[in-house]
């Protein structure tokens, strides 16, 4: 399962994929009437230059402190169950986990500067 999620996290799309993208986007930005520029900074990642920066309302703070909750509840009527574990297996998968997460940041960042 490590296998799949690292090749997953690791493919690419080639230059001609990424140029039937750009060209769909763009006939669904003609067929739905938006701006090219939005659809620009959306396939790059960012906002558009004349696009405001979302704002949460009172609801979205209802929701999250809500689910929030449920959890501390959740976690609070959970016990720890009796588990024989093997150290080793569990220490390698950490470690494997670890560097993937690692791995995949650093090449995300190089990509997108979180952008």
């Amino acid at each position: 399962m490590m296998a799949g999620v690292g090749a997953i996290a690791l493919s690419s799309a080639t230059g001609k994929e990424q140029i039937h993208w750009k060209e769909s986007a763009q006939r669904e930005a003609e067929r739905y009437d938006v701006s090219k520029e939005f659809i620009e900074a959306r396939l790059q990642g960012r906002r558009a230059a004349n696009e405001t920066k979302p704002s949460r309302r009172i609801i979205d703070w209802v929701l999250v402190v809500s689910a929030t909750a449920v959890f501390v509840v959740v976690a609070a009527m959970a016990r720890v169950p009796q588990l024989s574990l093997r150290w080793g297996p569990a220490l390698l998968l950490t470690v494997t986990t670890l560097a993937l997460l690692v791995f995949c940041g650093v090449s995300l960042w190089r990509t997108t500067r979180f952008h």
